[in-house]
């Protein structure tokens, strides 16, 4: 059986976007307390870009959300 690859060489170079994932962070999906966490950021960061809004605090809200949340994930 012969198998076709669909580029007959390989490409010589890897696209830009290769170079980045070595340092790529993604969200912590594998931990019990990210849905609560990703709730705080959809729900909050609104108000640290709004006319008037204090980004340290809200930083810091989401910060506190996730310490709550990832000690009620090992109590619970």
């Amino acid at each position: 059986m012969l198998l076709l690859h669909p580029f007959p060489e390989e490409p010589q170079v890897r696209p830009p976007v290769l170079a980045y994932l070595s340092n790529a962070q993604f969200a912590p999906v594998n931990m019990r307390s990210w849905p609560a966490v990703r709730g705080a950021i959809r729900t909050g960061v609104g108000q640290a870009v709004m006319k008037g809004g204090d980004p340290e605090s809200v930083l810091a809200s989401f910060d506190e959300a996730a310490v709550k949340a990832d000690m009620e994930a090992a109590t619970g």
